[in-house]
């Protein structure tokens, strides 16, 4: 099992040593597999209006990412 905040602050810490395109863009592939993953849940679930298991941790860690990294949420608006 990974712990999380320890992942989360390692990874974070990789993308700062990098340009900082490359964390904007690792964080708009993410929004973008949400994005589809709650599109996908809304077609098949209409009825249910549930999130699916993908998207509810994706969105997870997209919030524990920007709070660790201390940014607004703007930036993967």
């Amino acid at each position: 099992m990974i712990d999380g905040p320890h992942y989360i602050v390692g990874l974070i810490t990789v993308f700062k040593q990098y340009h900082p395109i490359h964390y904007k863009k690792y964080l708009l592939y993410l929004c973008h597999y949400a994005k589809n993953a709650i599109h996908l849940t809304a077609a098949e679930q209409m009825q249910y209006k549930k999130l699916s298991p993908e998207a509810w941790m994706v969105l997870a860690y997209l919030e524990e990412v920007i709070k660790f990294d201390q940014t607004s949420r703007e930036i993967i608006g």
